[in-house]
């Protein structure tokens, strides 16, 4: 964080997504935020993004997004860029932070994004440590609790917007928060970085650097993979990207058995060659 400061020169970013899943692998189908400084109006953004594969339909019973909705939608390379853009220079908030900065990190990776290394604030931590004896610290219940229509909830900037009252009610909460510095504010409230590598920034395991060098080149590669449903069959893949997450490697690649983007762990690769024709 910067050096500490009144906090009502802060500008809070609070933002959302919407996904096709609830794995952190997920793909970005919607993005949401609101920008402000506290007590004033603020500025608002929402995009629909295209995640180059369906939406599975148990997703769309949650969010009501779907296929076609996002056929015209930008991609998500133009949608992050986008939204970094008008994120930028805030501080950054979400509910349950460490979902949404994984999100947002992996598609950074996917498209050949830098994120900013900040620390994404998490609205339920602020709501904790501020808003005390709370029924339930869900976004819907929050919501219902500060007086905020919860029937759009589900969709990203209604979400957004809902985690924007959430802060600004704990931060006025606080007596004599308008001269309180940011400090005190950020001791208390917990946070997460945007947690992914790019293999450019990571050592692989001597056996990949092939697989590294067909990434840059985007050239195919078979493989035979020991995990999934469809068991140990070669199959050509197109590498997007390889990064590492935690403690383990990870290859995102066009599999095309079925056309869709799939994620592969590199320790259950069992056999890769790269396809060295022109």
């Amino acid at each position: 964080m910067k050096a500490a400061r009144n906090i009502r020169d802060l500008r809070f970013c609070c933002f959302d997504v919407e996904t096709t899943g609830l794995s952190s692998f997920s793909r970005l189908v919607e993005i949401g935020a609101v920008r402000f400084h506290i007590g004033e109006r603020g500025e608002e953004f929402s995009t629909l993004v295209n995640p180059g594969q369906p939406i599975p339909w148990e997703a769309s019973l949650i969010h009501g997004i779907s296929d076609e909705m996002v056929r015209d939608a930008p991609g998500t390379k133009e949608a992050m860029e986008r939204f970094l853009a008008f994120a930028e220079d805030c501080v950054l908030v979400a509910h349950n932070a460490a979902f949404d900065a994984r999100i947002v990190a992996l598609e950074a990776v996917r498209v050949g994004l830098d994120l900013p290394e900040v620390t994404v604030l998490d609205s339920i931590s602020m709501a904790r440590s501020f808003l005390p004896r709370q029924e339930s610290y869900r976004l819907d219940v929050l919501a219902g609790s500060l007086g905020l229509d919860k029937r759009s909830l589900h969709r990203a900037l209604p979400d957004a917007r809902a985690v924007r009252a959430v802060v600004e009610a704990s931060v006025t909460s606080i007596p004599g928060w308008k001269k309180m510095l940011t400090d005190r504010l950020f001791e208390r409230v917990s946070g997460t970085q945007f947690s992914c590598s790019k293999a450019s920034r990571v050592t692989l395991p001597p056996q990949f650097g092939e697989l590294k060098k067909a990434v840059e080149a985007g050239k195919p590669v078979r493989i035979v993979y020991a995990g999934g449903t469809r068991g140990r069959i070669p199959r050509a893949v197109t590498p997007i990207a390889v990064y590492t997450r935690r403690e383990y490697f990870y290859l995102e690649a066009i599999c095309h058995l079925d056309g869709t983007n799939k994620t592969f762990r590199l320790d259950r690769i069992v056999k890769i060659e790269v396809d060295e024709s022109p």
